[in-house]
Protein backbone atom coordinates (compact mmCIF):
# COMPACT_ATOMS: atom_id res chain seq x y z
CA UNK A 1 0.00 0.00 0.00
CA UNK A 2 1.36 3.62 -0.73
CA UNK A 3 2.16 5.26 2.17
CA UNK A 4 4.37 8.44 0.66
CA UNK A 5 1.44 10.68 0.95
CA UNK A 6 3.58 14.10 0.89
CA UNK A 7 4.17 14.69 -3.18
CA UNK A 8 6.29 17.50 -3.63
CA UNK A 9 9.09 18.37 -6.55
CA UNK A 10 12.87 19.06 -5.44
CA UNK A 11 11.88 22.52 -6.88
CA UNK A 12 8.65 22.99 -4.24
CA UNK A 13 11.06 21.80 -1.57
CA UNK A 14 13.53 23.73 -2.35
CA UNK A 15 11.52 27.12 -2.49
CA UNK A 16 10.00 26.60 1.18
CA UNK A 17 12.85 25.79 2.60
CA UNK A 18 14.69 28.78 1.33
CA UNK A 19 12.72 31.66 3.64
CA UNK A 20 9.50 32.84 4.80
CA UNK A 21 6.00 32.73 3.39
CA UNK A 22 3.96 36.48 3.60
CA UNK A 23 1.56 36.01 6.19
CA UNK A 24 -1.43 36.51 6.04
CA UNK A 25 -1.85 35.88 2.65
CA UNK A 26 -3.66 38.56 -0.03
CA UNK A 27 -7.33 38.95 0.24
CA UNK A 28 -7.63 37.00 3.36
CA UNK A 29 -6.68 39.25 6.12
CA UNK A 30 -7.27 36.88 9.15
CA UNK A 31 -5.37 34.30 7.76
CA UNK A 32 -8.31 31.78 8.03
CA UNK A 33 -7.45 28.19 6.43
CA UNK A 34 -10.00 25.55 4.94
CA UNK A 35 -8.39 22.17 4.24
CA UNK A 36 -10.70 19.49 3.00
CA UNK A 37 -10.11 15.86 5.58
CA UNK A 38 -12.97 13.73 3.69
CA UNK A 39 -16.04 11.88 5.60
CA UNK A 40 -16.13 12.61 9.27
CA UNK A 41 -19.57 11.88 11.47
CA UNK A 42 -18.69 14.84 13.30
CA UNK A 43 -17.47 17.45 10.57
CA UNK A 44 -20.53 16.85 8.23
CA UNK A 45 -18.78 19.55 5.73
CA UNK A 46 -15.66 17.76 5.24
CA UNK A 47 -13.50 20.82 6.11
CA UNK A 48 -11.13 21.95 8.42
CA UNK A 49 -11.43 25.95 9.25
CA UNK A 50 -9.48 27.57 11.42
CA UNK A 51 -7.44 31.09 12.06
CA UNK A 52 -3.54 31.12 11.50
CA UNK A 53 -1.93 34.10 13.26
CA UNK A 54 1.73 35.05 11.70
CA UNK A 55 4.59 33.28 13.82
CA UNK A 56 7.36 35.69 12.56
CA UNK A 57 7.91 39.55 12.98
CA UNK A 58 3.82 39.77 12.81
CA UNK A 59 4.04 39.36 8.72
CA UNK A 60 4.89 35.60 8.06
CA UNK A 61 4.96 31.94 8.66
CA UNK A 62 8.05 29.87 9.02
CA UNK A 63 9.49 26.85 7.12
CA UNK A 64 8.21 24.33 9.88
CA UNK A 65 4.67 25.96 9.56
CA UNK A 66 4.65 25.64 5.48
CA UNK A 67 5.44 22.14 6.21
CA UNK A 68 2.86 21.59 9.47
CA UNK A 69 0.45 22.85 6.86
CA UNK A 70 1.38 20.79 3.61
CA UNK A 71 1.16 17.62 5.65
CA UNK A 72 -2.57 17.88 6.80
CA UNK A 73 -3.43 18.78 3.68
CA UNK A 74 -1.67 16.09 2.02
CA UNK A 75 -3.25 13.56 4.27
CA UNK A 76 -6.57 14.38 3.34
CA UNK A 77 -7.16 12.56 6.85
CA UNK A 78 -6.29 9.50 5.11
CA UNK A 79 -3.25 9.44 7.65
CA UNK A 80 -2.83 10.15 11.14
CA UNK A 81 -1.07 13.26 12.28
CA UNK A 82 0.70 13.38 15.43
CA UNK A 83 2.10 16.10 17.61
CA UNK A 84 4.11 15.11 20.48
CA UNK A 85 3.19 16.73 23.68
CA UNK A 86 6.45 18.45 24.46
CA UNK A 87 5.87 20.53 21.20
CA UNK A 88 5.16 23.98 22.26
CA UNK A 89 1.86 25.51 21.85
CA UNK A 90 3.34 28.57 19.84
CA UNK A 91 4.32 25.58 17.55
CA UNK A 92 0.98 24.02 16.64
CA UNK A 93 -0.11 26.75 14.24
CA UNK A 94 -3.15 27.38 16.40
CA UNK A 95 -4.43 23.62 15.40
CA UNK A 96 -5.45 23.26 19.39
CA UNK A 97 -9.05 23.56 18.92
CA UNK A 98 -8.36 20.05 16.66
CA UNK A 99 -6.02 18.41 18.94
CA UNK A 100 -7.14 15.15 20.78
CA UNK A 101 -4.46 13.73 23.69
CA UNK A 102 -3.72 10.12 23.14
CA UNK A 103 -0.62 10.06 25.50
CA UNK A 104 2.48 11.35 25.04
CA UNK A 105 1.34 13.01 21.14
CA UNK A 106 -1.37 15.12 20.17
CA UNK A 107 -3.80 13.51 17.53
CA UNK A 108 -5.29 15.85 15.05
CA UNK A 109 -8.77 15.39 14.33
CA UNK A 110 -11.25 16.40 11.53
CA UNK A 111 -13.26 17.84 13.81
CA UNK A 112 -13.48 19.82 16.96
CA UNK A 113 -12.76 18.12 20.21
CA UNK A 114 -13.86 18.97 23.94
CA UNK A 115 -11.63 21.78 25.37
CA UNK A 116 -13.29 20.38 28.65
CA UNK A 117 -11.03 17.56 28.19
CA UNK A 118 -9.39 17.30 25.21
CA UNK A 119 -8.26 13.60 25.74
CA UNK A 120 -9.29 9.80 23.63
CA UNK A 121 -10.06 8.21 27.66
CA UNK A 122 -9.80 4.71 25.67
CA UNK A 123 -5.95 5.54 24.10
CA UNK A 124 -5.13 6.81 27.05
CA UNK A 125 -5.76 3.83 29.07
CA UNK A 126 -4.58 1.31 26.94
CA UNK A 127 -1.20 3.31 26.51
CA UNK A 128 -1.42 4.18 30.73
CA UNK A 129 -2.69 1.20 32.02
CA UNK A 130 -0.27 -1.04 30.88
CA UNK A 131 0.16 -4.60 32.98
CA UNK A 132 3.32 -4.39 33.85
CA UNK A 133 4.51 -2.21 37.28
CA UNK A 134 6.93 -2.34 39.75
CA UNK A 135 6.80 -5.89 40.39
CA UNK A 136 8.35 -6.34 36.64
CA UNK A 137 10.73 -3.03 35.83
CA UNK A 138 12.63 -3.45 39.57
CA UNK A 139 13.85 -6.31 38.60
CA UNK A 140 17.58 -6.46 37.61
CA UNK A 141 17.48 -7.95 34.31
CA UNK A 142 20.95 -9.63 32.69
CA UNK A 143 21.06 -9.05 28.51
CA UNK A 144 20.20 -12.83 28.04
CA UNK A 145 17.02 -12.63 30.42
CA UNK A 146 15.73 -9.74 28.53
CA UNK A 147 16.31 -11.38 25.40
CA UNK A 148 14.45 -13.99 26.45
CA UNK A 149 11.37 -11.74 27.29
CA UNK A 150 10.85 -10.35 23.66
CA UNK A 151 7.10 -11.57 23.13
CA UNK A 152 5.75 -11.60 26.30
CA UNK A 153 7.40 -8.16 28.28
CA UNK A 154 8.27 -6.38 25.05
CA UNK A 155 8.39 -6.52 21.03
CA UNK A 156 10.31 -5.65 18.66
CA UNK A 157 7.29 -4.03 16.73
CA UNK A 158 4.61 -1.77 17.71
CA UNK A 159 3.13 -2.73 20.77
CA UNK A 160 0.21 -0.19 22.69
CA UNK A 161 1.29 0.40 25.93
CA UNK A 162 4.32 2.36 27.62
CA UNK A 163 7.06 -0.24 29.12
CA UNK A 164 8.48 1.73 32.18
CA UNK A 165 11.93 0.64 33.22
CA UNK A 166 14.21 1.45 36.87
CA UNK A 167 12.02 4.73 37.66
CA UNK A 168 11.96 3.27 41.48
CA UNK A 169 15.58 2.32 41.75
CA UNK A 170 16.97 4.49 44.28
CA UNK A 171 20.50 3.70 42.94
CA UNK A 172 19.80 5.06 39.65
CA UNK A 173 20.86 8.66 39.12
CA UNK A 174 18.31 10.73 37.01
CA UNK A 175 19.67 14.20 35.84
CA UNK A 176 16.73 16.62 37.17
CA UNK A 177 16.60 19.48 34.20
CA UNK A 178 16.04 16.66 31.56
CA UNK A 179 14.88 13.33 33.10
CA UNK A 180 13.07 14.23 35.79
CA UNK A 181 11.39 17.11 33.79
CA UNK A 182 10.72 15.08 31.10
CA UNK A 183 9.19 12.35 32.82
CA UNK A 184 6.17 14.59 34.61
CA UNK A 185 5.31 15.00 30.97
CA UNK A 186 3.78 10.92 31.78
CA UNK A 187 2.68 12.28 34.78
CA UNK A 188 0.92 14.79 32.70
CA UNK A 189 -0.97 12.70 31.21
CA UNK A 190 -1.75 10.43 33.92
CA UNK A 191 -3.21 13.11 35.69
CA UNK A 192 -5.65 14.13 32.44
CA UNK A 193 -7.02 10.63 32.70
CA UNK A 194 -7.59 10.52 36.04
CA UNK A 195 -9.11 13.81 36.01
CA UNK A 196 -11.30 12.82 33.04
CA UNK A 197 -12.76 9.46 35.59
CA UNK A 198 -12.64 11.93 38.58
CA UNK A 199 -15.05 14.64 36.72
CA UNK A 200 -17.43 12.02 35.28
CA UNK A 201 -18.02 10.73 39.19
CA UNK A 202 -18.39 14.38 40.88
CA UNK A 203 -20.83 15.14 37.99
CA UNK A 204 -22.88 12.01 39.04
CA UNK A 205 -22.36 12.98 42.91
CA UNK A 206 -23.05 16.52 42.25
CA UNK A 207 -26.75 14.73 40.68
CA UNK A 208 -27.39 12.67 43.87
CA UNK A 209 -25.89 10.06 41.97
CA UNK A 210 -22.85 8.71 43.40
CA UNK A 211 -23.77 5.32 44.03
CA UNK A 212 -24.44 4.32 40.63
CA UNK A 213 -22.86 1.57 38.55
CA UNK A 214 -21.40 4.38 36.42
CA UNK A 215 -20.80 6.44 39.11
CA UNK A 216 -18.57 3.89 41.09
CA UNK A 217 -17.19 2.72 37.78
CA UNK A 218 -15.80 6.20 36.91
CA UNK A 219 -14.31 6.47 40.59
CA UNK A 220 -12.76 2.93 40.27
CA UNK A 221 -10.82 4.13 37.23
CA UNK A 222 -9.79 7.58 38.73
CA UNK A 223 -8.00 5.33 41.54
CA UNK A 224 -6.41 2.65 39.37
CA UNK A 225 -5.41 5.69 37.26
CA UNK A 226 -3.49 7.05 40.35
CA UNK A 227 -2.18 4.62 41.60
CA UNK A 228 -0.62 2.88 38.82
CA UNK A 229 1.02 6.63 38.08
CA UNK A 230 2.50 6.23 42.00
CA UNK A 231 3.56 2.80 41.11
CA UNK A 232 4.75 3.21 37.61
CA UNK A 233 6.74 6.80 38.63
CA UNK A 234 7.64 6.79 42.17
CA UNK A 235 7.92 10.07 44.17
CA UNK A 236 10.54 8.72 46.14
CA UNK A 237 12.82 8.54 43.02
CA UNK A 238 11.22 11.06 40.59
CA UNK A 239 9.83 14.34 43.02
CA UNK A 240 6.65 16.13 41.21
CA UNK A 241 8.37 19.36 39.36
CA UNK A 242 5.13 21.25 40.02
CA UNK A 243 3.92 21.11 43.75
CA UNK A 244 0.12 22.25 42.18
CA UNK A 245 0.25 18.85 40.07
CA UNK A 246 1.07 16.99 43.24
CA UNK A 247 -1.39 19.09 45.52
CA UNK A 248 -4.10 18.02 42.59
CA UNK A 249 -3.22 13.92 42.92
CA UNK A 250 -3.90 14.74 46.73
CA UNK A 251 -7.02 16.62 46.21
CA UNK A 252 -8.61 13.83 44.21
CA UNK A 253 -7.45 10.90 46.53
CA UNK A 254 -9.57 13.23 49.33
CA UNK A 255 -12.50 13.67 46.86
CA UNK A 256 -12.65 9.96 46.54
CA UNK A 257 -12.72 9.15 49.92
CA UNK A 258 -8.90 8.16 50.19
CA UNK A 259 -7.77 10.09 52.98
CA UNK A 260 -4.42 8.00 53.76
CA UNK A 261 -3.08 8.85 50.57
CA UNK A 262 -3.96 12.84 50.68
CA UNK A 263 -2.52 12.53 54.57
CA UNK A 264 0.98 11.20 52.98
CA UNK A 265 0.56 13.68 49.56
CA UNK A 266 0.43 16.79 52.36
CA UNK A 267 2.93 15.38 54.56
CA UNK A 268 5.58 15.20 52.01
CA UNK A 269 4.00 18.93 50.59
CA UNK A 270 4.54 20.16 53.66
CA UNK A 271 8.59 19.60 53.60
CA UNK A 272 8.84 21.25 50.15
CA UNK A 273 11.57 24.46 50.25
CA UNK A 274 9.81 26.25 47.38
CA UNK A 275 6.09 26.60 49.35
CA UNK A 276 4.56 30.36 49.39
CA UNK A 277 2.53 31.88 52.17
CA UNK A 278 -0.99 30.91 50.40
CA UNK A 279 0.37 27.41 49.85
CA UNK A 280 0.93 26.91 53.67
CA UNK A 281 -2.59 28.25 54.37
CA UNK A 282 -4.09 25.94 51.79
CA UNK A 283 -2.19 22.92 53.08
CA UNK A 284 -3.47 24.08 57.00
CA UNK A 285 -6.62 24.26 56.28
CA UNK A 286 -6.69 20.54 54.27
CA UNK A 287 -5.20 19.38 57.64
CA UNK A 288 -8.11 20.91 59.69
CA UNK A 289 -11.24 20.55 57.53
CA UNK A 290 -10.53 17.53 55.41
CA UNK A 291 -8.09 15.16 57.02
CA UNK A 292 -9.27 16.17 60.97
CA UNK A 293 -5.52 16.79 61.74
CA UNK A 294 -6.34 19.98 63.77
CA UNK A 295 -3.24 19.82 65.68
CA UNK A 296 -1.08 19.49 62.82
CA UNK A 297 -3.22 22.77 61.39
CA UNK A 298 -3.10 24.76 64.65
CA UNK A 299 0.59 24.60 64.39
CA UNK A 300 0.61 25.62 60.54
CA UNK A 301 -1.50 28.77 61.17
CA UNK A 302 -0.05 29.50 65.09
CA UNK A 303 3.54 30.07 63.31
CA UNK A 304 2.53 31.72 60.47
CA UNK A 305 0.50 34.08 62.58
CA UNK A 306 3.53 34.74 65.20
CA UNK A 307 5.82 35.05 61.86
CA UNK A 308 3.37 37.55 60.50
CA UNK A 309 3.25 39.68 64.32
CA UNK A 310 7.07 39.58 64.73
CA UNK A 311 7.41 40.76 60.76
CA UNK A 312 5.07 43.50 62.04
CA UNK A 313 6.74 44.33 65.08
CA UNK A 314 10.27 44.83 63.16
CA UNK A 315 8.60 47.14 60.85
CA UNK A 316 7.60 49.37 63.65
CA UNK A 317 10.75 48.93 65.67
CA UNK A 318 12.46 50.80 61.98
CA UNK A 319 14.05 47.26 60.56
CA UNK A 320 13.79 46.68 56.59
CA UNK A 321 11.08 44.63 55.59
CA UNK A 322 11.06 43.82 51.39
CA UNK A 323 7.69 45.58 50.86
CA UNK A 324 6.95 42.32 48.07
CA UNK A 325 7.57 39.95 50.73
CA UNK A 326 5.39 42.52 53.74
CA UNK A 327 2.75 42.88 50.71
CA UNK A 328 2.15 39.30 50.43
CA UNK A 329 1.48 38.66 54.08
CA UNK A 330 -0.64 41.69 55.16
CA UNK A 331 -2.91 40.66 51.60
CA UNK A 332 -3.31 37.10 53.59
CA UNK A 333 -3.45 38.45 57.08
CA UNK A 334 -7.55 38.24 57.17
CA UNK A 335 -7.70 34.51 55.55
CA UNK A 336 -4.82 33.57 57.95
CA UNK A 337 -6.96 35.13 61.31
CA UNK A 338 -9.96 33.12 60.05
CA UNK A 339 -8.23 29.69 59.80
CA UNK A 340 -6.93 30.39 63.25
CA UNK A 341 -9.95 31.59 64.72
CA UNK A 342 -11.71 28.48 62.91
CA UNK A 343 -9.06 25.84 64.09
CA UNK A 344 -9.52 27.27 68.08
CA UNK A 345 -13.23 26.78 68.02
CA UNK A 346 -12.99 23.70 66.51
CA UNK A 347 -10.57 22.70 69.62
CA UNK A 348 -12.70 24.55 71.97
CA UNK A 349 -10.11 27.08 72.72
CA UNK A 350 -12.43 29.89 72.95
CA UNK A 351 -9.81 32.06 74.87
CA UNK A 352 -7.67 32.26 72.38
CA UNK A 353 -10.02 32.24 69.47
CA UNK A 354 -11.07 35.55 71.32
CA UNK A 355 -7.41 37.03 71.68
CA UNK A 356 -6.77 36.53 68.19
CA UNK A 357 -10.18 38.35 66.97
CA UNK A 358 -9.19 40.97 69.18
CA UNK A 359 -6.50 41.64 67.87
CA UNK A 360 -7.82 41.66 63.91
CA UNK A 361 -10.34 44.53 65.60
CA UNK A 362 -7.71 45.99 67.30
CA UNK A 363 -6.64 46.88 63.51
CA UNK A 364 -10.00 46.59 61.60
CA UNK A 365 -12.65 48.35 64.57
CA UNK A 366 -15.38 48.16 62.10
CA UNK A 367 -15.48 44.63 60.88
CA UNK A 368 -19.04 43.92 61.56
CA UNK A 369 -18.59 40.15 60.93
CA UNK A 370 -15.70 39.68 63.47
CA UNK A 371 -17.83 41.90 66.21
CA UNK A 372 -20.80 39.72 65.52
CA UNK A 373 -18.16 36.55 65.78
CA UNK A 374 -16.38 37.56 69.04
CA UNK A 375 -19.88 38.40 70.56
CA UNK A 376 -20.74 35.12 69.96
CA UNK A 377 -17.20 33.49 71.50
CA UNK A 378 -18.21 35.69 74.74
CA UNK A 379 -21.75 34.05 75.12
Amino acid sequence: EETNFIHMSDDQITTIASGLMPWPPEGNPKGLVSIPVGRDSQNPEGIMKWEIKPTFGNVAIMVKDMMILRIILDSQGNYPVYFAVTVPGSNRLGLDPFLEMEGLVYRVKSHKVSRNMPINPEKMWANLITENGSETWNKDFSAAQWKDLEGDLWSRFYKQGYLFRNLGLAEIYYFPLTNVRLLQNIRSAYMQLAAHYYLRFRDLDLRGDKTSEEALENKKKALVVLDKMADNIPVSTIPFDSKDLYYQVGRIYGELGQKSQLKTIMDDLMTRKDLNLRDRIDFGQVYVSELDSIEIGKRIFEDLYFTYLNMEQARENGKTVNNNIWEEWSASYSKLVSALVFTYKKMGQVEEAELILAGWLDRNPNDPVAKKLLEELKE
